[in-house]
């Protein structure tokens, strides 16, 4: 078969190897949020979002063999909530000129700590789900944050601004890449390794919003509900799963999450239970 495989680097801004490789040029480090930002501006500029490829026209003996499955066919149960994210490039961007282009202003001034969990409507851009599955390039939102952040007098910076989500973003990215069994506490040698409970009962009480505490609760009951909670919301009932009150072992929390996350992202979710 005379096929041409060409591999690009585009779920993050630059390929892990290379951040590795301009660590060791410039002798930067890169384990903390700090030490990492010096090492991305040392990199270089951010290279342009590729353009659509020109593809020709596939067909098929059986146009029927070949569409894409329904839930249904897939075992899922029908869906009861409803879908406020639905998936696909074309919604990922408008998401973008609706939630970024349109609001120069907003994201000028945007600091992530001052946004609110508990806001009927998302007060952040929920672009996570769309950046996680590939339906939304990361070099393209980049481009259009610097944009306005070069146009605006006094922009916040990171780490709390918006690009500086995309570069925590790229920062977990590394770390899932260099540190050994990130996604777990045994064999990882930059965490703690504390005695966590893994207590079946308790772990299902706040997985399905059981424990009493009407604010985790909600924050559980809309994660299974919808897919998607503030990240505020996802550090309060990790925190209360953890160190705050339950004690029990934050990879079933990392789990929990995994299962009903739809902007799940391996390194993002392993790196945020760790960091909390």
């Amino acid at each position: 078969m005379n096929i041409h495989v060409v591999t690009k680097c585009g779920h993050t801004l630059f390929h892990p190897e290379e951040y590795i490789a301009a660590s060791t040029r410039h002798r930067l480090s890169f384990h903390t949020y700090g030490a990492f930002c010096s090492l991305f501006r040392a990199m270089g500029p951010v290279r342009e979002p590729l353009p659509v490829p020109s593809l020709p026209a596939a067909t098929f003996d059986d146009d029927n063999a070949y569409t894409v499955p329904t839930l249904r066919e897939l075992t899922y149960p029908p869906r009861t909530a409803p879908l406020l994210y639905p998936g696909g490039e074309s919604h990922a961007l408008t998401r973008l000129n609706d939630q970024i282009v349109q609001r120069a202003k907003w994201v000028e001034h945007f600091e992530k700590p001052k946004t609110s969990p508990n806001a009927l409507t998302p007060s952040t851009t929920v672009l996570s789900p769309y950046l996680s599955h590939g339906s939304l390039s990361v070099a393209l939102l980049f481009q259009r944050l610097e944009a306005i952040t070069k146009a605006a007098a006094k922009p916040t910076l990171p780490p709390v601004s918006l690009t500086g989500q995309v570069l925590w973003r790229e920062f977990f990215y590394l770390q899932g890449a260099t540190i050994p069994h990130f996604d777990s506490m045994e064999g990882n040698p930059v965490i703690r390794q504390i005695p966590w409970e893994r207590d079946v009962s308790v772990i299902s009480k706040w997985r399905n919003g059981q424990t009493g505490f009407p604010f985790i609760d909600a924050i559980m009951r809309q994660l299974k509900a919808e897919g998607w909670i503030h990240h505020l919301a996802r550090h309060a009932a990790a925190c209360f799963l953890t160190r705050g009150d339950l004690w029990q072992h934050w990879e079933e929390g990392a789990k929990v999450f995994e299962l009903y996350l739809v902007d799940f992202d391996w390194s993002l979710n392993n790196g945020n239970w760790q960091w909390l």
